[in-house]
């Protein structure tokens, strides 16, 4: 009876089994979607990690080397120094490092100025709540250092 009212609508067999594999390919799609997808992501958190380390990387360099520049031409004493850099970091990424200038002289006339800026790499990670705490980088607490060093006139 069933095959004669298939007959009528102008259904066969053949529909009932493309039917079965296209809903059949449907769960695997699903499947591999489900799958694929925690990679994916993890690669996608992972550029995006890495492009926010190289983007601070860039603003504390920037900063350094500005900050040492002005100190070795007098427009700035040591504690301005250290401000402006912590302004600057400030403004951009939340300052939670440490700030070191130096100056060494090298004879009677001349000396270097170093400015040295400090940061714990953990507090420059975006994704850091995903993790829940139970990762670290390379076993302890790494931090980026910057510095540059410059004569002063």
């Amino acid at each position: 009876m069933i095959a004669g009212l298939r007959s009528l609508l102008g259904q066969s067999q053949q529909n009932d089994k493309e039917t079965s594999i296209r809903r059949g390919d449907r769960g695997a799609s699903l499947i591999e979607f489900a799958l694929i997808v925690p990679f994916l992501l993890s690669l996608t958190i992972g550029i995006v990690e890495m492009s926010n380390v190289f983007y601070v990387r860039n603003i504390l360099n920037e900063a350094v080397r500005d900050a040492t520049r002005r100190f070795a031409i007098g427009a700035l004493d040591k504690v301005g120094t250290e401000d402006l850099i912590q302004q600057k970091v400030t403004n951009t990424i939340g300052f939670n490092g440490e700030v070191l200038v130096t100056e060494t002289p090298i004879d009677d006339d001349n000396t270097d100025v170093t400015v040295s800026v400090t940061v714990p790499l953990q507090s420059l990670l975006l994704f850091q709540s995903l993790s829940g705490g139970f990762v670290t980088i390379g076993g302890s607490n790494p931090n980026l250092t910057f510095s540059a060093t410059s004569l002063k006139y």
